[in-house]
């Protein structure tokens, strides 16, 4: 019911909402948890917190879903992490993705399947 969940991000109950207000409606109707539930069949299976996914959890997902080597190398990963939120004000020892954040990673360029690198060269036998 859309007037239920305007009227829990309708904090000053003033009936309008700002832009903060409104991207809390938007997230809360779009369900992340169900989102990702329904992409790996369990609860949030990357985030302990149900928040936020972590160096490590990110490193475990590119291990175990993307089979990615670089998820060994912490100091490439936490600078991929950084690069991608570009938030200086949340510059960490160890940083993290909101799990809106991660899911922004999934449908994004860098997540990908298409290996550029090597997979641009086009050839063409000649008969």
């Amino acid at each position: 019911d859309l007037n239920r969940h305007f009227q829990l991000v309708d904090t000053r109950k003033r009936n309008e909402i700002g832009f903060d207000d409104y991207t809390r409606l938007y997230l809360n109707l779009i369900n992340v948890p169900t989102f990702l539930y329904e992409c790996f069949n369990c609860q949030m299976p990357y985030s302990e917190n149900g928040e936020t996914v972590t160096l490590k959890e990110f490193e475990r997902f590119l291990e175990v879903e993307q089979n990615d080597e670089k998820a060994k190398d912490d100091q490439f990963i936490s600078n991929f992490i950084q690069e991608f939120v570009q938030d200086t004000q949340r510059e960490v020892q160890e940083p993290y993705f909101t799990v809106n954040e991660f899911i922004d990673y999934l449908f994004s360029k860098q997540n990908e399947i298409w290996d550029g690198k090597r997979c641009n060269q086009i050839y063409q036998v000649s008969h």
